[in-house]
């Protein structure tokens, strides 16, 4: 018997999951012989392998995998190797190019993102500070009756004990009252005997005075507030115009 006409079956069976066929590779080879190819076998185990029913199998496309494709051919002279790298050099350029401004982008983006983190926290503090503001400003035409009470119960109070310790009390009563404003940033204007501003007072006349020179403030109809930085409500004041042209003998 001759050795060529012996031949090797190995089968290795491959099963097709959810298609229900099977595989089975034969690689047959004569001893001393080159390999001969390959004998494919499959069962298909009731799978109809028509077009309606399905897709067939069909070989993979060497060309579209990636790892079938083989690398790029070397340059063949000199001159196609200088112009392969400075082309790969042009490219890489614009490449850098690309990634610097990416990176660029990212840093403007990101101060950008840290400037708008910062305004929003500026912006969350200040209302907070001055979250009281319109509880105060509905306060103050009250603060502003306690004090005209005051005053106009200075004369009575004089002759009537009753009338006095009323007065103190109402008079404890306000103190104690412009104290706790006083801790959430309360604070009241500086009028009388200041000289005019325009920014925290008022003004609703003028009158000739010899006390105090001209801009100064003679009287002060109703205080001013503010809260922290912020003024709530200038005083109203008479400002002083300096004194009156002389009189001749």
């Amino acid at each position: 018997m001759s050795w060529r006409s012996i031949s090797v079956q190995i089968s290795v069976p491959v099963t097709l999951t959810g298609l229900g066929a099977d595989l089975s590779f034969s690689r047959l080879a004569g001893r001393g012989s080159p390999v001969r190819g390959f004998q494919v076998q499959m069962s298909t185990n009731g799978f109809d392998d028509s077009e309606e029913n399905g897709a067939r199998v069909r070989p993979a496309d060497p060309a579209s995998d990636p790892a079938e494709i083989g690398p790029e051919p070397l340059p063949a002279t000199i001159e196609e190797a200088h112009a392969r790298i400075r082309e790969l050099a042009a490219d890489l350029s614009a490449r850098a190019d690309d990634a610097a401004g990416l990176a660029d982008r990212v840093l403007r983006e990101r101060a950008e993102l840290e400037n708008f983190k910062r305004r929003m926290q500026r912006d969350r503090a200040e209302a907070a500070r001055y979250a009281g503001e319109p509880l105060l400003r509905e306060i103050l035409p009250a603060l502003d009756n306690l004090q005209r009470a005051l005053a106009a119960s200075a004369e009575a109070a004089a002759g009537n004990p009753a009338i006095a310790s009323l007065r103190e009390g109402v008079a404890m009563v306000l103190q104690q009252l412009l104290a706790g404003l006083a801790q959430h940033g309360l604070r009241r204007v500086e009028a009388a005997g200041q000289v005019f501003d325009p920014a925290e007072h008022e003004a609703l006349g003028q009158i000739e005075s010899t006390a105090l020179p001209a801009g100064s403030i003679l009287i002060e109809h109703d205080p001013g507030y503010r809260l922290h930085d912020r003024l709530l409500r200038p005083a109203r004041v008479t400002v002083s115009r300096g004194p009156g042209p002389a009189v001749g003998n």
